[in-house]
């Protein structure tokens, strides 16, 4: 947990600080919600190679011969890595460039990496459209304006404006892939089941019965925790989005006070999920 940014909030909340700092914490905020991915120790690739090794150890226990040095293959997995982290790649810069921004830093990301990850196309059920490379083109422009132009605090606003959609468009893509994820851990799961269940219930062998058993118990409860840990990070993602919509919604129509209020609110409600995720 990041203690650090724990105080910050809470600070800010009994402080009257401008604006660009309240949008600041929103943005630390976000970018630590978003990066609670690397805590998944799970990807599409992981996948392929955990159902590819649950066949092998079928065929292993039903006397079938396998190729130990064979590798399957996962590419078709690995795109969807691909394509899922590419989105992830787009909000953390437009996060940490906003952070910047409203802390009166410079932004210096790289816009050509982004845009040159992020390729339209079938993700297995997920489609990246044009809808989705418009979004990102806008946030890169968004990016690109703020180094070329140098937006500092008193433009954190212009900054913010009309990136709303975008952003909502490409979280909600973003979540498509974890939900995706979820679908892949519910298939793992059915295969361990189908895979075990004839050698648990083989009685013949009792040695080799309670080796499954344990062996099978295991796997399940790695599977269990980390579509936990999915789920929860779709939920994350779903109150970024939101309370991203709410603060960029409000920010022309509510006075400053209203408006930095409801940025620490918003704030302080995904900090709450942030702190779910890390105690499960």
């Amino acid at each position: 947990m990041n203690i650090r940014l724990s105080v910050t909030v809470i600070v800010l909340i009994l402080s009257g600080c401008a604006s660009t700092s309240r949008v600041s914490v929103f943005s630390k905020t976000a970018i630590e919600g978003l990066e609670l991915s690397k805590e998944i120790p799970y990807s599409f690739d992981d996948h392929c190679i955990n159902i590819h090794d649950l066949n092998n150890y079928n065929k292993a226990n039903s006397g079938q011969t396998i190729d130990l040095f064979s590798k399957t293959d996962c590419s078709s997995f690995r795109k969807v890595d691909s394509g899922m982290n590419a989105l992830h790649a787009v909000l953390l810069a437009f996060f940490k460039g906003m952070q910047k921004l409203s802390d009166d830093g410079t932004v210096d990301i790289n816009i050509e990496k982004l845009t040159k990850n992020f390729k339209k196309g079938s993700y297995y059920t997920v489609e990246l459209t044009d809808k989705e490379v418009t979004a990102v083109n806008s946030i890169s422009n968004k990016l690109l304006s703020a180094i070329a132009s140098g937006y500092r605090n008193n433009k954190v606003k212009e900054f913010l404006s009309g990136s709303d959609e975008p952003i909502t468009s490409i979280i909600s893509k973003l979540q498509d892939f974890y939900e995706l994820m979820n679908t892949s851990l519910e298939l793992e799961r059915s295969t361990t089941l189908i895979v075990y269940t004839p050698h648990i219930r083989d009685t013949s062998q009792k040695y080799l019965q309670i080796l499954a058993l344990k062996d099978y118990s295991s796997q399940i409860l790695l599977i269990n925790n980390k579509e936990k840990q999915v789920r929860s990070y779709i939920n994350t993602l779903e109150k970024l989005k939101k309370g991203y919509h709410e603060v960029v919604s409000a920010m022309n129509t509510m006075n400053k006070k209203e408006w930095q209020q409801l940025i620490i609110s918003e704030a302080s409600d995904l900090f709450a999920l942030i702190d779910q995720f890390n105690k499960k």
